[in-house]
């Protein structure tokens, strides 16, 4: 069985730089977070990429996020 997850997550004021996955999301990844509330507030996500979707930012299933004030 799975768990509840981490609930509401803030991410703010971070240099998310010059990653990579082999697959997707290579910055920042959001998956089934579903309806808890996920805060990506005043970050600089710069030189990421990835081989699928999402080289700098991917949200999958994830229906309560607040994307604000970021540089991409």
């Amino acid at each position: 069985m799975l768990g509840d997850g981490s609930g509401p997550v803030n991410i703010d004021r971070n240099l998310i730089q010059s990653n990579y996955s082999g697959d997707d999301g290579g910055g920042i990844f959001v998956e089934n977070a579903h309806q808890d509330r996920i805060n990506i507030r005043n970050n600089m996500i710069v030189d990421n990429g990835s081989a699928d979707l999402g080289g700098a930012v991917m949200l999958d299933d994830s229906s309560n996020v607040a994307f604000v004030n970021n540089t991409v």
